[in-house]
């Protein structure tokens, strides 16, 4: 899987969706959503 390839969490792997050109938002939210079934959501971001 590329995401494992890039990204070494959560938020690496949403950081590097809205660095890439494009429609970042919407790489962001599909990325966060794949992300959270991969690595879970860390604790700062759910409180």
């Amino acid at each position: 899987m590329q995401l494992r390839k890039l990204s070494l969490d959560y938020e690496s792997a949403v950081r590097l969706a809205v660095s890439l050109v494009g429609d970042s938002n919407t790489q962001a939210c599909i990325t966060g959503g794949i992300a959270e079934a991969f690595y879970g959501v860390p604790n700062w971001i759910d409180e």
